[in-house]
């Protein structure tokens, strides 16, 4: 349940696939801020944590991004 729960937050957040979210999951051992992190920068899962850290673990700061307002975008046309 709550592998799926992360499938679907990394399917939405970057617009992959299912499956595509799975294989990233798994690459991020099921870490769902290191695979958006990960998808959105090109890095490795070393350098993604380590962004991370840098970041005090807002993924807005570690991707430069801010995926809110895409979310609320999404969640409007629901």
């Amino acid at each position: 349940k709550l592998r799926d729960r992360a499938r679907r937050i990394v399917h939405i957040v970057t617009d992959i696939d299912y499956d595509e979210a799975e294989k990233l999951l798994k690459k991020a051992r099921w870490n769902v801020k290191i695979a958006i992190v990960m998808q959105k920068t090109g890095l490795s899962y070393a350098k993604a944590v380590a962004r991370l850290k840098k970041s005090d673990d807002l993924i807005r700061e570690a991707i430069g991004e801010d995926i809110e307002a895409r979310l609320r975008k999404l969640i409007s046309s629901l």
